[in-house]
Order: structure tokens, then sequence, then C-alpha cells
């Protein structure tokens, strides 16, 4: 492929071997074939449940209960930097935390229902920018330590997207495409955000955000996960950016794979 010229460099259009290029080509395969909310919360397979429904639903509850996770570890850090001591925030809780803490989990399900539902629709240029590269960078960019400073990170979140793609590309994403990437995410987000509270001022910018931000970077953890794991199989190591992510699928399940990315992720973490 030619190579592109640095000042044609888009984080919008990497390149087609690149991590980036599978997280992009990832997201979207998710978006057709889970065919869930990030909002719901796991279901429970009951003995009564038909088995086609009973296997899907083990399918997805993983990235189901990774968001719930995500939003209870919110919820709670909010109670710790409010002063809550540690012995009422420890599990078993007492009755009027873990009802708070419900409360709040309900909350944060409205806002994501909220985003996905009554602010996008109808919206389509930002539908289409939400589903862009910049929301996956800004994804990959929350779930990057800071490290010395901004620029740091921005300039490792660019090293990993740039990876598998060709050495010396002069259309490589720089830091700078990161940061202009994570802005224009969170530029975009809040303007939807702030015109649907104009609208219908029933849940707070800030809750909307939060649930927003914790759907993109579960999504994003468990994709780069599956991206590590795929690049070590012997039948797709040798495989690259999107044709990566379309072999996954072509060969095997894609999302169970994801599904099962993100278990692993979220036991490695919680070890």
């Amino acid at each position: 492929m030619t190579e592109r010229r640095h000042k044609d460099a888009s984080f919008a259009s990497p390149h087609p071997d690149s991590c980036l290029a599978f997280l992009l080509a990832g997201a979207n395969l998710l978006a057709t074939d889970l065919g869930v909310e990030l909002y719901w919360p796991p279901f429970e397979i009951q003995e009564s449940t038909p088995p086609q429904v009973a296997a899907w639903m083990r399918r997805v509850n993983p990235l189901l209960t990774y968001v719930e996770t995500e939003f209870r570890e919110y919820i709670i850090n909010d109670l710790r930097a409010a002063g809550m001591s540690e012995s009422r925030l420890a599990a078993p809780r007492p009755a009027e935390v873990e009802a708070y803490i419900e409360r709040r989990l309900r909350e944060l399900r409205l806002a994501e229902m909220a985003v996905e539902q009554k602010l996008l629709p109808g919206r389509t240029q930002y539908r289409d920018q939400f589903k862009s590269a910049a929301r996956v960078i800004a994804g990959v960019v929350s779930v990057t330590p800071l490290g010395r400073s901004e620029s740091d990170r921005f300039n490792r979140v660019a090293a990993i997207l740039n990876r598998d793609a060709p050495k010396g590309l002069t259309s490589a994403l720089t830091g700078h495409h990161i940061r202009r990437a994570d802005a224009r995410y969170r530029a975009d987000l809040l303007e939807v955000v702030n015109a649907g509270i104009r609208r219908n001022s029933i849940i707070s910018t800030d809750l909307l955000l939060r649930a927003e931000m914790i759907g993109v970077t579960s999504t994003v953890r468990g994709l780069l996960a599956l991206w590590e794991a795929a690049k070590k199989h012997p039948r797709f190591g040798r495989l690259k950016g999107s044709e990566l992510a379309g072999r996954i699928r072509a060969e095997d399940d894609f999302s169970q794979r994801f599904t099962r990315a993100l278990e692993l992720t979220a036991r490695q973490t919680a070890a």
C-alpha cells in the first residue's frame, strides 16, 4: 500500500495492519454481533430458559457483568472520597449502604440508556462520531496509566495503536493525533449530553458522562485483551489489523472470544 503523506495522517483512517484498525473493526463487529445494550443488568438464567436463549445470555453476561462491576466501583469510590469508612464499604455492607449503591446503579443504567436511546438517535453526525476512531482512542487513553505526564500517556497510546503497522510509516499516529482524537470525542459527547440535559433535565451530566465512559472503556479493555491473545494463537498470530478481526469472525465466534478475553481481564484485575 502506498504510504500516505504525514499531512494526511488521520486518527480516523489508520493503517489497516495497525492495532487501531483491529479495534475499530472489532467494535463494529461487536455492535453487529452481540445485540446487547450496556445498561442491561446481567441475565439470570433459569431452568426454564430455552437453550438457545440461555446460550446467548452466557455469551453476553461477561460484558454486562464487567460493566456492572465498573459502575459499582465508581459508586464505591465516590462514597470513599466522601469519607465513608472502609469497614462500611467492605462486603457484606450495611443494608442502607447497599440500598444506596443499588439506587445509584439504577441511575447509571438510566444514564447509559439515555445516551443510547434518547440523545444519540436522530443526531446522525454524533452517532457517526461515537462509532469513529475518536471514541475508541478515547477509551484506550482512559485505560492507559497517566505516567510522567499527559503528553507521555498520549505518546504511549500512539505507540500501542501503531503496533503491527509498517515501521517508519510517515502517516503513523503521534501523541498529537491521540490528543486531538481524545478532545474531539469528549467535546462531541459533552455537546450531545448538554443538549439532552437542556431538553429533559432528569439525569445529571456527570452521570451521563461517567456511564458512557465506562461503556467505552469496558469495550476497549476486552478488545485489547483479545488482540493480545489472538497474536499468540497459532491460527491468527500472523494476521494483523482489520484482517485479523475479520478472520476471527469468519473462523470462530468473535463476540464469544471477546467476552472470554474480558472475563480473563476481570479475573486478572481482581487477583
